[in-house]
């Protein structure tokens, strides 16, 4: 069986300004019960053993990616799945195939996942943008929105930015997924993840490991 290694963060925290070096692009509105950092060497499957498990829908998820979308796109209709695309401030650079360069906004997509067929389907064809480094998040709850803020880029020079809003003032549970998908982060206010031992519970077929 996979080792998943799970750590508590201290729900009295404020998240958003005392991240620990977990991911700054998450700005947390209300204070979570429970917030647990999750490590597992293959978190797609995981994600979809959990969540499909679970079996609680809708689930939502937002997901950042590049301006060919087209493929992901015609996979939501494809599965019926209800969709809305926007753009974030965060502008980006890509090459074109006659060797310029092509300059847009983050495109953003939130999904409403119906069923577990659908679930499974998008985490396996779309995961490999949260592994390049997309924003990717998945909810019980259509809690998630961005707003847009001025900062300084890698050159120092002031910039528009998009940061991302968890809204945990609801009963709800949100995972959103780290840099480069090496982990993940569990916002909860349900009592079914109050501890480890529980969330091991979910995870029969998982050797559960506690954390710091």
């Amino acid at each position: 069986m996979a080792n998943v290694y799970i750590s508590t963060i201290n729900s009295n925290c404020n998240y958003s300004h005392d991240n620990r070096g977990y991911d700054d692009r998450y700005e947390i509105i209300g204070e979570p019960k429970y917030i647990y950092h999750i490590e597992v060497k293959k978190i797609e499957k995981l994600l979809i053993d959990y969540l499909c498990g679970m079996n609680k829908f809708p689930n939502y998820l937002i997901i950042t990616t590049y301006n060919d979308y087209e493929e992901f796109e015609t996979l939501l209709k494809r599965l019926c799945q209800e969709y809305k695309v926007n753009s974030l401030a965060d502008v980006v650079l890509a090459s074109t195939e006659d060797g310029g360069m092509l300059k847009y906004n983050v495109p953003i997509f939130k999904v409403q996942i119906t069923d577990v067929v659908a679930l499974e389907s998008i985490i396996r064809n779309s995961f490999w943008m949260a592994e390049s480094n997309c924003t990717y998040i998945l909810s019980f709850s259509d809690n998630v929105s961005f707003k847009n803020e001025m900062g300084k880029n890698w050159e120092g020079k002031e910039t528009e930015y998009s940061k991302f809003l968890i809204d945990m003032s609801q009963e709800t549970m949100t995972l959103g997924i780290t840099y480069d998908a090496h982990g993940l982060l569990l916002f909860s206010n349900l009592e079914e993840h109050r501890s480890v031992d529980i969330i091991a519970n979910q995870l029969p077929n998982y050797t559960i490991l506690k954390g710091n």
